[in-house]
């Protein structure tokens, strides 16, 4: 390594520009010119090095989701879905393209693929000219490849994107650099030495590493002229032994070069051969081949023996299998067609992967496993319904369960287990047939233990979806007690999830918060990411019961951390339709723009329980801000009776009554009144949803002309032990009551409105600014 400021002074001119492209051969040295400059910049950046695995288009677009998942979270959970609607698309290039720039457009970053080559689909190239072509202010460009042919170039230098590309010839060493490589690496070399080494590899800098290499080990390869990949790996090959060479050939499908993966034998000897000869041809401290390193290998493989191909590839499944690199083994698998071995993993790993957030390996594996035609045995078929569910395929998913049953032995361990998934997944979507798979099985003490537990857990989840408490408790209770004797933590963190979810429905927030803290701690420790973001869920549900929006907040965060590695489009859905609800209610405007970009990346139903009890109240609360009290009713009142118990029902009765009210709609705001009542007489425990109820349904009755009838609603109401947000609500709805009936509250009113703002409720505050009130009480 030598610094070169002739360099870094061109990368620094062109980068003036939004756009900078370093184009050049195999070994310029890009990838180093690219990493000094972004190092020394001082610019904030983004790197997605695209290695040899992204060469189809979906992988390409889904590592590029990843390199951003720290800046643009969103992205990567949302690309299957985003890539489902573009994959039927006579443009999926600009579709995507459209899509990704949703989620980037407001970063202030560099955004830098390297080796963008590696993915030799065209539709690659195109999708990154597209995303490139829509450019923002504040997003930089910097794109490194051997070539450009699918981009705009000529247009992008006429608007002044950007200025001529850093060739390879830019980056070719010079005299001057040669001799102060040689100085660096202790080599005596004369001006005529330096000279001659430009001349014999025209400046190419891994040429000009090779021979200082060379000239360093007193190798004879030193007057060896190296001016190509090509011909400098076959030189390299020419040197080993037929022995050397295949062992070699057969590491060419290694991920890495570690000495985890290559254990004691001809193969390390053979690299560790390779290594001493050209470091050069290696990256990543030696552990990595150089792509074309790699490629010249497995070209090579296409030649031998099919039997030692065959071994070479059951050499490296082993290997990674051994050490429980499962991801990395199915890829493998899936990427040299080897079904049955794909298949074996899928068995004994794939739910856990698909919950580990490797629900895209998993899918490869399943459609190598299709293309062999062969029977797939009854769990592999779950897991594609698993694999359906998870990207909101519910039909197919549900197809899929019932194939497997199907196929499963009668009643045996396989079939029962099966079911369970099933009502799992039926769970997920409120469906109550879950507890006529579950409950067969629930008391049947030769099940294994893990199972068993499962199931009992699952089933208390069940009853409690249906309404029977007091059975869910009982299912709970035993399912911790099974879950001891087990001692997993991927088991223990599912049955305390279950058990936060039932405790929270049951109203004892003391002890789901308890039981989910402790079931994100063990799914953490048992990297089972979707179960701590359902533990997470709990306790934001928890903390927005309780008032408590910060919290709220940053429960939400946590989930959608987790949320994104489980790969669950699901939470990514609750994530942004109850930040949308909390940003709303606190009249956050930047944030409640950012998180709207991120719900256009999905293709919303409005038909769910996320919708109806939480997206469409704040759309409805927004739209009262410009006084459309009459578009808020339309859009909240039919979500009113399909609210999960009295307290959500009363709450949003109340909420309609009075956009109602506000929007000239007496006969409904009179009926919807009459609704809160209903459910409120049906609640066994007032809590702070009841109390919003309580307060909106008086301020409704208040603003028809009624308000010493409304008094009903709060005569009851503890004021003194309301959360400080409920307590500045009821000094604001007393406030406008009393002005409503002639009082000269003007600055009470004020007052009470300001101290709304202040407790994150400025939402709230500005519906309440809104409301129709008399022209006589603004005199």
């Amino acid at each position: 390594m030598v610094k070169r400021d002739r360099v870094t002074r061109e990368l620094t001119r062109r980068a003036e520009f939004p756009i900078l492209l370093i184009r050049g051969a195999a070994g310029c040295g890009k990838s180093v010119a690219l990493r000094d400059f972004l190092a020394t910049s001082g610019q904030s950046y983004i790197l997605y090095d695209v290695n040899r695995e992204r060469s189809t288009f979906a992988r390409f677009v889904y590592g590029f989701t990843e390199a951003l998942a720290a800046r643009a979270p969103g992205a990567r959970a949302a690309f299957a879905s985003a890539y489902e609607k573009a994959a039927v698309s006579k443009r999926p290039a600009d579709d995507l393209a459209a899509w990704l720039h949703e989620h980037i457009k407001a970063l202030d970053d560099v955004i830098a693929i390297d080796n963008l080559h590696n993915s030799t689909d065209p539709l690659s190239e195109t999708f990154v000219g597209s995303l490139i072509d829509r450019m923002s202010d504040s997003v930089r460009w910097i794109v490194s490849t051997r070539n450009a042919d699918g981009f705009s170039l000529p247009s992008w230098m006429a608007f002044r994107w950007m200025d001529v590309p850093l060739e390879g010839s830019d980056l070719a060493f010079d005299r001057n650099e040669v001799a102060a490589l040689a100085n660096d690496a202790g080599i005596e070399l004369s001006a005529a030495g330096c000279d001659h080494i430009v001349d014999e590899t025209g400046g190419w800098a891994t040429g000009v590493a090779a021979t200082m290499h060379a000239l360093a080990t007193a190798d004879a390869t030193a007057t060896t002229r190296f001016s190509a990949f090509e011909s400098m790996i076959e030189a390299l090959f020419g040197q080993c032994d037929s022995w050397e060479l295949r062992a070699l050939i057969g590491t060419a499908l290694m991920p890495d070069l570690s000495d985890e993966l290559l254990e004691p034998g001809p193969a390390r000897e053979a690299v560790a051969n390779l290594r001493r000869r050209a470091p050069y041809l290696f990256l990543n401290d030696g552990e990595q081949y150089h792509d074309l390193v790699a490629d010249a290998l497995r070209s090579r493989m296409h030649s031998i023996d099919p039997r030692e191909h065959q071994a070479a590839i059951s050499m490296t499944g082993q290997a990674l299998r051994r050490r429980e690199r499962f991801v990395e083994a199915l890829e493998l698998y899936a990427e040299t067609n080897q079904a049955d071995q794909a298949a074996k993993l899928l068995e004994h790993h794939g739910l856990r992967l698909v919950e580990q957030g490797y629900g895209d390996v998993v899918e490869l594996a399943l459609a190598c496993s299709e293309r062999s035609g062969h029977v797939e045995p009854a769990n592999v078929l779950a897991l594609r319904a698993i694999v359906n569910s998870r990207l909101g395929r519910f039909d197919a998913a549900e197809s899929w369960f019932n194939q497997a049953l199907s196929r499963a032995a009668d009643n045996d361990t396989g079939m029962i287990e099966i079911k369970y998934l099933f009502a799992c997944d039926l769970m997920r979507r409120d469906r109550p047939d879950a507890l006529d798979l579950l409950e067969p099985h629930a008391s049947d003490e030769e099940l294994p233990t893990p199972l068993r537990a499962g199931i009992v857990s699952a089933l208390g989840e069940a009853y409690m979806l249906s309404g029977n408490s007091a059975r869910a408790r009982v299912a709970l209770n035993l399912s911790l007690t099974l879950a001891e004797q087990v001692g997993d933590d991927a088991l223990k963190a599912r049955v305390l999830a279950r058990a936060a979810y039932v405790r929270l429905y049951d109203s004892d927030n003391v002890e789901a918060t308890r039981f989910a803290h402790a079931a994100a701690d063990a799914a953490k420790r048992a990297s089972a990411f979707s179960v701590a973001a359902a533990a997470y869920s709990t306790l934001y549900a928890i903390a927005d019961e309780e008032e408590d929006p910060v919290a709220a907040r940053l429960y939400l965060d946590l989930l959608l951390e987790n949320g994104l590695k489980s790969g669950n489009l699901g939470f990514l859905i609750y994530y942004f339709t109850c930040a949308f609800e909390i940003a709303v209610e606190r009249h956050d405007s930047a944030e409640i723009g950012r998180i709207e970009a991120g719900l256009r990346s999905f293709d919303l139903q409005y038909d769910d329980s996320y919708s109806h009890e939480a997206l469409l109240p704040a759309q409805a609360l927004r739209a009262t801000w410009s006084g459309e009290f009459d578009y808020a009713y339309r859009l909240l009142f039919p979500t009113a009776a399909q609210q999960a118990g009295a307290n959500r029902t009363a709450q949003r009765w109340a909420e309609v009554a009075l956009y109602a009210v506000a929007a000239r709609r007496p006969a409904d705001a009179r009926e919807a009144t009459d609704r809160v009542t209903e459910a409120l007489s049906a609640v066994e425990q007032e809590s702070n949803r009841t109390a919003r109820a309580r307060l909106l349904a008086y301020l409704a009755t208040a603003l028809s002309g009624n308000a010493r009838g409304g008094t009903k609603f709060i005569a009851t109401l503890a004021t003194s032990r309301l959360p400080k947000r409920l307590a500045s609500l009821h000094a604001a709805v007393r406030a406008i009551a009393e002005r409503i009936e002639g009082a000269p509250n003007h600055d009470d009113m004020d007052l009470a409105l300001r101290a709304l703002y202040a407790n994150d409720f400025g939402g709230v505050a500005r519906m309440l600014e809104a409301l129709p009130l008399p022209l006589a009480l603004y005199a």
